[in-house]
């Protein structure tokens, strides 16, 4: 257990609370994974998890409840029915 607040924590950062740097990122996670791409696919997830609870988006993610609103308007996409990603909640 770490009170280390940051998504990824390794060997040096897991006692402090420091995040890992972008080179520690690249070289794990490659160049293609960037913050944008982990928060914009983070965000319908959540929306789905929470069952469509605007305001706990809102509060998550720093964004407000306009935006989190078009993220849980899109919860009945049949596009998004697919028994991998969960079924959400009304």
């Amino acid at each position: 257990m770490t009170g280390n607040p940051h998504l990824f924590v390794h060997v040096r950062t897991a006692v402090t609370t420091t995040c890992v740097g972008p080179a520690w990122i690249r070289q794990h996670l490659g160049t293609h994974l960037t913050t944008r791409n982990l928060r914009s696919n983070r965000i319908p997830d959540e929306a789905l998890a929470t069952g469509g609870d605007a305001k706990r988006l809102s509060e998550m993610f720093g964004i407000g409840l306009h935006a989190a609103r078009r993220y849980t308007a899109v919860l009945g996409h049949p596009g998004l029915s697919d028994p991998g990603l969960g079924t959400p909640t009304p």
